[in-house]
C-alpha cells in the first residue's frame, strides 16, 4: 500500500491497540471494502444488513480475522481508550458514533484481510526502486547531517531553561531559508531530550508543536495550545482566558510541568496591531510560568519588523541555519541512498553543486535526484519487454 504524504502501516483492531504510535495521523478506518459490490461500506451499516454470514465466510478473496481478534468488543474498547487519550487532543468518542448504535459495536467481526497474491509477495524493488523510496521528503532520518552545532545549541537552550524555575522571559528564534533543517533539527533534538528523560537525566517536561499554517487564523493558536494541554476545546478567546490564567497563577505553576512550545511558521502569527504574538511571548516572562517559546521562521529580520515591545522579548536568543553547501548536500544525498547502487557519485555532485549555486535547499536537492530515478525507472521499464528488472542500471 502507498500513500502520498508518509508511510502508512494497516492495522487491525488487536495489533492497533497494543500500537505504541508517536504523533497525531492516527485513525482507525471506519470502512471496509466490499468485494461483490466493488464499494467501501460504513461498518456500522454493515450490522444492520441482512446478509448470509455463510456467504461472507466461502468467499474466497477474504481472510477471516477470528484467530487474530479473539473477542473484538474488548480490543475496539482498548483501541477507542488509546485514541481518547492520544497526544492529538481529540476529543473523548470522536470518531466512533457510527460504530455506536443502542450500546453495541458492529461490523467489527467482519473485518479482514484481502489476500495479497503470491507474486505480489515475491516481487524485490530494484536499486532504483528503493532509491525513489528512500529519497521522498516523508522518509525523515532519526539525525539530521551537517547540523550537529545547531542541534547541540537547541539541546543545551531546553535543558537550561528546564531545568531553571526561576529563569524567565526564554525564548529562542530560528531563522534560515527554507529547505535548511530547521524544523528537523528542532524534532530531533526534542526525541533526543525525550530519551534523556525516560532515563531520568532530565526533569520531565511537557512538549507542544503548532504550524502556523495548519491555523486558519491567528488568533485559533490560544484554541490549540490549550487543547493540546488540557485535551479541552473551547473558543480561542476562552483560551486565551483560560492560558493568561495558567501562566500567571503561581498556584497552579508551581505544581504543574514545564512547557516548551515550538511554533513553526511563526511570521503567519503576525497581525495589525501584533496582539497574538505579544501574549505568546510574554507568558514566559511571567514568575515561575515554566514555559520555554521557540520559534521557527524564515524570515532572519523579523523581530526588527515588529513592535518594540515584542522584539526585546523575542530577539534576546537567536539561532541562524545557513543555506547548505555542496559538500553538505553531497553528504544528505548520499547518506540517504547509502548502500543503495542507484546513483553515480558524479549524478550526486552535479545535483550538489547545482543546488547549492542556487539556493542550498535540500529538499530541492532530494527531490532533484528522486525524480531523476522516477524517469531513469520509467526508461527502463518501458524499453524492456519482459517483466524481471533487476537488472536496472544507475542514474548518471
Amino acid at each position: 500500500m502507498e500513500s502520498i504524504l508518509r508511510h502508512c502501516s494497516v492495522m487491525d483492531c488487536k495489533e492497533f491497540s497494543e500500537a505504541n504510535n508517536e504523533g497525531d495521523d492516527v485513525f482507525l478506518c471506519e470502512y471496509e471494502y466490499d468485494i461483490q459490490r466493488q464499494s467501501f461500506k460504513r461498518l456500522a451499516d454493515i450490522g444492520n444488513e441482512e446478509e448470509d454470514d455463510n456467504e461472507a465466510v466461502k468467499d474466497g478473496d477474504w481472510e477471516s480475522c477470528s484467530d487474530s481478534i479473539s473477542d473484538p468488543e474488548e480490543n475496539f474498547k482498548s483501541a477507542r481508550k488509546k485514541l481518547t487519550f492520544s497526544a492529538s487532543g481529540q476529543s473523548p468518542g470522536h470518531g466512533f458514533a457510527a460504530n455506536v448504535q443502542g450500546g453495541k459495536f458492529f461490523g467489527l467481526h467482519k473485518i479482514g484481510t484481502k489476500k495479497i497474491l503470491e507474486h505480489v509477495k515475491g516481487y524485490k524493488q530494484t536499486e532504483i526502486e528503493k532509491a525513489k523510496a528512500t529519497l521522498l521528503l516523508a522518509t525523515l532520518p532519526k539525525s539530521p547531517p551537517c547540523r550537529n552545532k545547531e542541534m547541540e545549541e537547541i539541546t543545551e537552550f531546553v535543558k537550561d531553561a528546564v531545568s531553571n524555575d526561576t529563569c524567565v522571559g526564554r525564548c529562542l528564534y530560528i531563522h534560515g531559508v527554507p529547505g535548511t533543517g530547521k524544523t528537523m533539527s528542532v524534532l530531533a533534538a526534542m526525541r533526543n531530550l525525550r530519551s534523556e528523560v525516560d532515563a531520568g537525566s532530565v526533569r520531565p517536561y511537557c512538549f507542544v508543536e503548532i504550524n502556523g499554517l495548519k491555523l486558519a487564523s491567528p488568533e485559533n493558536i490560544y484554541r490549540v495550545i490549550y487543547e493540546k494541554l488540557s485535551g479541552h476545546r473551547v473558543s480561542w478567546k476562552k483560551a486565551l482566558s483560560l492560558l493568561n490564567e495558567k501562566f500567571s497563577d503561581d498556584n497552579k505553576v508551581r505544581n504543574s510541568q514545564p512547557c516548551v512550545l515550538l511554533i513553526d511558521e511563526l511570521d503567519l502569527l503576525v497581525t495589525r496591531n501584533q496582539s497574538v504574538l505579544y501574549n505568546i511571548l510574554d507568558w514566559p516572562t511571567k514568575p515561575h510560568s515554566k514555559l520555554v517559546v521557540i520559534g521557527i521562521a524564515n524570515t532572519m529580520d523579523l523581530p526588527e519588523k515588529l513592535l518594540p515591545r515584542i522584539s526585546s522579548r523575542m530577539g534576546i536568543k537567536r539561532l541562524c541555519f545557513s543555506p547548505y553547501t555542496y559538500q553538505q548536500l553531497r553528504e544528505i544525498i548520499s547518506s540517504r541512498v547509502e548502500g543503495i547502487e542507484a546513483f553515480d557519485k558524479q549524478a550526486i555532485e552535479f545535483a550538489s553543486r547545482k543546488v547549492a549555486a542556487i539556493s542550498g535547499d535540500a529538499r530541492r536537492a532530494l527531490e532533484i535526484c528522486r525524480r531523476a530515478a522516477e524517469i531513469a525507472d520509467f526508461k527502463i521499464k518501458k524499453s524492456s519487454s519482459t517483466t524481471d528488472f533487476s537488472s536496472a542500471g544507475k542514474v548518471s
